[in-house]
């Protein structure tokens, strides 16, 4: 299944007792939810929704490719500072957030998690659940 909208995705994980969430297929030892699973992808959620460049801050959908992230970041002299890896593979911003794959620029700079200022999921249920925000306190 490959919703097209985070109201769909919610409805489709609502209805199934087992998930296999799959991205664009970088990982996909990591993606197996046992006999009888429904393989959900994310790629039909894809895209940056916002980019301020001057806060460096950015809103995309978990599906997004790390690769358009990082030339988006490039046009204005930006990267992510966590080395993601799998980028040539394909991976997507939340298989990499979920996986936690960080590169050796984690030990400078941290790794993926610690760079998310706010996220949106749906637990297992089909509930959407919200942490942090777009704000950046000094």
């Amino acid at each position: 299944m490959e919703p097209t909208t985070i109201e769909e995705l919610g409805e489709i994980i609502a209805a199934q007792p087992r998930i296999a969430p799959f991205g664009r297929g970088s990982k996909t030892a990591l993606a197996y939810g046992g006999e009888g699973a429904v393989r959900i992808s994310s790629a039909g959620l894809s895209g940056v929704i916002e980019y301020q460049p001057e806060e460096f801050v950015f809103t995309a959908l978990a599906g997004t490719p790390v690769a358009q992230v990082e030339r988006i970041l490039t046009e204005q002299g930006q990267y992510l500072p966590f080395d993601p890896l799998l980028v040539e593979a394909g991976a997507t911003l939340g298989g990499t957030v979920a996986a936690g794959l960080s590169g050796p620029g984690r030990y400078r700079y941290g790794g993926v998690r610690d760079s998310l200022l706010g996220i949106r999921f749906f637990d297992g249920r089909g509930n959407l659940v919200r942490s942090g925000g777009k704000v950046v306190k000094n």
